[in-house]
C-alpha cells in the first residue's frame, strides 16, 4: 500500500489530526471524524473523489468513492469508523463541489472549522460532531458576523451537509 500515494497521504493525515489536536491540549477521539478527515487531507492533495485507486490488486476501484451515492446520517451510520467517516467527508466533498470545486475557497473554510475540535466528541457521538462541523464551517465562511444571512458560501455548505443528513435542525 505504500505505492498508492493517496493511502500514504491518508495515513500521514492521521498524524496531522493527532499532533494538531495534541498541540491544543485535546485528543482526536472520534474514529469516524479521524477517518473522514484523513480522507479529506488526502483528497485535497489529489483532487480526486475516489480514494486509493490501485489498492485492490484485482480491480481499479478505489477504497472510498465520494462522487457517487452519498452516505447519509443517521441512516448509514453503522459504528464502523471508515464507513461513518464517509458521511462527514462526503459532506465536505459535496460542499466543495457546490462551491465550484475551488480548493482556494474550500481549504480556508475547512482549516478554520478544523479548529473547532469536533473530534473531541467520543465515538458514538457522531451526530453532535457532524453538526458542530457544519456550524463551525458556516462560522468560518462568515464575513459579517451573521451566519443566518447566507455567508458567502453558506447556501452551498448547508446544502452539501444536508445531502449527507447533517442539518442545523
Amino acid at each position: 500500500t505504500s505505492l498508492v500515494h493517496d493511502v500514504v497521504y491518508h495515513e500521514y493525515a492521521h498524524g496531522i489530526n493527532d499532533v494538531y489536536y495534541q498541540s491544543l491540549g485535546a485528543g482526536f477521539f472520534n474514529g469516524a471524524m479521524n477517518e473522514g478527515y484523513a480522507d479529506f487531507w488526502a483528497i485535497s492533495l489529489t483532487n480526486n473523489p475516489v480514494l486509493a485507486i490501485g489498492f485492490y490488486t484485482d480491480n481499479q476501484e478505489g477504497i472510498r468513492i465520494y462522487n457517487e451515492e452519498p452516505k447519509v446520517y443517521p441512516t448509514d451510520l453503522i459504528g464502523q469508523v471508515h464507513n461513518d467517516g464517509e458521511i462527514i467527508m462526503g459532506a465536505w466533498w459535496t460542499s466543495h463541489t457546490l462551491m465550484g470545486s475551488n480548493w482556494n475557497v474550500t481549504m480556508p473554510i475547512f482549516l478554520e472549522a478544523y479548529n473547532g475540535l469536533q473530534a473531541t466528541n467520543m465515538n458514538g457521538n457522531e451526530g453532535v460532531a457532524y453538526t458542530d462541523v457544519l456550524i463551525d464551517a458556516l462560522q468560518a465562511d462568515d464575513d459579517d458576523g451573521d451566519i443566518t444571512n447566507g455567508t458567502p458560501n453558506g447556501n452551498q455548505i448547508v446544502e452539501g451537509f444536508y445531502i449527507h443528513g447533517i442539518t442545523l435542525l
